[in-house]
């Protein structure tokens, strides 16, 4: 069983306003936010995206740095994923679903590959407005490992667009396009990545199915 994309997406708007207790487990360990919550016998394991300010300072930290398991990877998404790898070691009961969006989307993809490297790949990585995590040998450590990978970018999302350092950064997979129009009233740049607009894109593609 694979978790739909929409109840993956709506997991990920509920880690942006609930608060811990509607968890089975939250963590918060180097100022990575992720929660965890049993579905149907799976562990789904929801990176949030950017929320507070050290969130943005991660995000704009988009150099490359050597990991010693995954390659190259941004600096800045890698901060503190190996001490969350570590702690949600603890939560695991059966199939794991690591499931982000934003900054969010490029941990779940990082832990993906350290799940991936362990030679316990996740079931599935499901994400949303994902920008390019890490290099060729991370896209190829998950694609390779048997888990199912999702991605998903609505309209012309300028985060699925960055870092653009060619021959360095690069997707896991390609996003599937959706239309989900941009937040009313949100005249930045950033109109598209909304999550309530991916919500929006992802309904509108399951009725056109």
């Amino acid at each position: 069983m694979i978790l739909d994309a929409i109840t993956c997406a709506n997991l990920c708007a509920e880690l942006y306003g609930a608060d811990e207790s509607a968890w089975d487990d939250y963590w918060t360990r180097d100022d990575v936010v992720i929660a965890h919550r049993q579905i149907n016998g799976i562990d789904a394991f929801i990176c949030r995206g950017s929320k507070v300010g050290i969130d943005w300072a991660r995000d704009s930290a988009a150099i490359p740095a050597h990991h010693p398991i995954l390659g190259w990877v941004h600096a800045g998404f890698a901060i503190g994923i190996d001490d969350a790898y570590a702690e949600i070691q603890q939560a695991i009961t059966g199939k794991v679903a690591l499931i982000g969006h934003s900054l969010g989307a490029a941990r779940a993809m990082l832990l993906a590959g350290l799940f991936a490297k362990a030679g316990a790949p996740a079931h599935q990585v499901t994400v949303f407005g994902c920008p390019r995590p890490g290099g060729e040998e991370l896209r190829d450590t998950v694609c390779l490992s048997g888990t199912h990978p999702e991605s998903y970018r609505n309209e012309r999302d300028p985060v699925t667009f960055v870092p653009f350092a060619p021959g360095i950064f690069c997707h896991v997979i390609e996003p599937a396009q959706i239309h989900g129009g941009a937040e009313p009233g949100d005249l930045t740049v950033f109109r598209e990545h909304h999550i309530s607009r991916y919500l929006l894109g992802l309904g509108a593609r399951a009725m056109a199915a």
